[in-house]
């Protein structure tokens, strides 16, 4: 059996290479390789470097867990993650 999708809810956390993402929603996507996490208003998304050095605040980021990189963001500003 493969898992085909995957939802945490509330103040969940997850880290890939190099960052750590705070988020009010994660969804996992094993089939698309992609985790997508999202934020509200009061909670949003928070990437932190891999020294706990915030990158930003977001509505949402698309996590590629092939490549292990940030895919894309939306709300906030740019964000500059050390690869």
């Amino acid at each position: 059996m493969q898992v085909e999708h995957m939802r945490a809810e509330e103040q969940v956390q997850f880290d890939g290479r190099g960052v750590q993402v705070w988020a009010h929603t994660i969804d996992d996507d094993p089939v698309a390789e992609r985790v997508i996490a999202r934020g509200t208003d009061a909670e949003p998304v928070k990437v932190y470097d891999d020294q706990g050095v915030s990158k930003g605040e977001f509505t949402e980021v698309v996590w590629n867990s092939r490549t292990q990189e940030i895919e894309s963001t939306k709300g906030g500003g740019g964000i500059d993650v050390r690869r």
